[in-house]
């Protein structure tokens, strides 16, 4: 019986994944047989190495033997989750294709219009590329701040040429009456052309008055590069929109602010794929013929958060609450106070990987995750963060003040004989092997028993 399995960058939560399989489920037909106490659990070898995949316990579904989690990584713009349903694990490089691509995003209208919408929609692009036939959702799934607002013309037009591309929408289905697929060129362009403009910067406007070619103003420099993954995604969901109505003309951007020394130095950068595989110019710059990537994703055997979400999930099975998490190359969460109230945090703001708090024993732990390699950096990183802890654990108002708190280091990678300094909570080495600091504090001791890791 095939096994589904469910590649993914993210620290999974149970809500998400649901979400997914309830997707499947309805567009693949197989029923969900039954739903108790739902658990994400990592898998051990019969040595008690680590296996680097996770199962999904309590959830049967018809014709599936197994629901496993593996972590996995893209070389740029991978989507949040990659479903296969086969009987043997995906292969990296090889010729297995996954049912269901599935980018996943907690920010709304109200936190920001452009990372819901554009910025996601590079993604799509990208994954199109590899596996043209593979079905793509994009899921809201925001447990704590739902947005029941009225969307925004940034997110009418986002999500109608998301229709226009035949991606799926989950988590919005109350508000689809809001959304449609462009019935034409003219719809799209008339639509964005009467948005409002920004009150900064650079107007993105569509001109189709030349029967050769489209133009559009788009600003796609940052900080002296190109790195305005915004402007960039605005190329990437309109441009998309354009051929998927069957437009097959030249299109190309102006006003980007690009200059040829910056496309002439760029290796790998996202902006040049997406021109390429759309067919849009940038005017006045010759792009030059990049090979693309001939793989899209990788198991992670690199990241430090192989360790700070193998802690997360065994400290959630616990019984801990992860009040924060910001695993490595993951979405940033909210800050949950104690009357379970989510906080945004400052997307500029330093912030360790993952907070718990432990209600049963008043502990908030404070964990950096690292490599091997940079546990010396670790270290003096988690005592670094004075500021967080008095703006969101001893704020009052948040509700922490008074615990006891206790800051130690994740550690991933190398073969270290042992556990590497007496900061590291836990360490795992390439090849599984787990260590555990015997002075850790008596609650996160007997969650490794728990665990059967000691």
């Amino acid at each position: 019986m095939p096994n589904i399995w469910l590649l993914t960058e993210e620290c999974p939560k149970i809500s998400t994944v649901m979400s997914i399989l309830s997707q499947f489920s309805v567009d693949f037909g197989q029923t969900i047989i039954d739903v108790t106490l739902p658990q994400i659990r990592p898998l051990y070898n019969p040595d008690g190495t680590f296996s680097f995949e996770y199962e999904l316990f309590g959830v049967s579904i018809r014709n599936v033997a197994h629901i496993i989690l593996c972590c996995a990584s893209g070389g740029s713009s991978f989507c949040d989750y990659l479903l296969f349903y086969q009987d043997q694990k995906p292969v990296e490089n090889g010729t297995d294709i996954p049912l269901m691509v599935i980018e996943e995003t907690k920010t709304s209208d109200k936190e920001s219009r452009n990372s819901g919408i554009f910025q996601r929609g590079i993604k799509f692009v990208y994954a199109r590329y590899f596996y043209p036939q593979t079905r793509q959702y994009m899921l809201y799934c925001n447990d704590y701040n739902p947005d029941h607002s009225d969307p925004t013309d940034t997110n009418i037009f986002g999500t109608n040429i998301y229709l226009n591309l035949g991606i799926k929408i989950i988590g919005k289905e109350p508000y689809m009456f809001n959304y449609h697929p462009f019935a034409d060129l003219n719809e799209l362009i008339n639509f964005k052309n009467n948005m409002a403009p920004p009150r900064y910067g650079v107007a993105t406007r569509i001109d189709n008055s030349n029967p050769g070619y489209i133009t559009m103003s788009i600003r796609l420099v940052k900080n002296g590069g190109m790195t305005h993954d915004p402007g960039i995604g605005t190329v990437a969901v309109i441009a998309s929109g354009l051929r998927s109505l069957g437009y097959t003309n030249p299109i190309i951007v102006t006003q980007h602010g690009i200059t040829q020394t910056m496309v002439n130095r760029a290796r790998g950068n996202k902006l040049l794929y997406i021109c390429r595989l759309l067919g849009v110019q940038l005017d006045g710059i010759i792009i030059p013929n990049l090979a693309l990537p001939t793989s899209y994703w990788h198991y992670e055997a690199r990241s430090e958060k192989v360790t700070s979400i193998f802690l997360h999930i065994i400290a959630e099975n616990n019984g801990l609450l992860p009040i924060f998490h910001n695993h490595a190359g993951c979405e940033k969460c909210y800050f949950i106070s104690r009357q379970n109230q989510a906080i945004p945090v400052p997307k500029a703001t330093l912030m360790p990987d993952v907070v718990f708090y432990d209600p049963v024993n008043n502990l908030v732990t404070v964990i950096e995750g690292k490599k091997y390699q940079t546990l010396n950096q670790g270290i003096i990183e988690v005592d670094s963060y004075a500021h967080i802890e008095n703006e969101y654990l001893i704020n009052n108002c948040i509700g922490y003040a008074g615990c006891n708190l206790y800051r130690a280091v994740s550690i991933f990678g190398g073969r270290h004989p042992g556990l590497p300094h007496n900061r590291v909570l836990i360490y795992i080495d390439i090849h599984g092997h787990i260590y555990i600091n015997p002075t850790a504090p008596t609650p996160w001791i007997n969650i490794f028993h728990n665990e059967g890791i000691i």
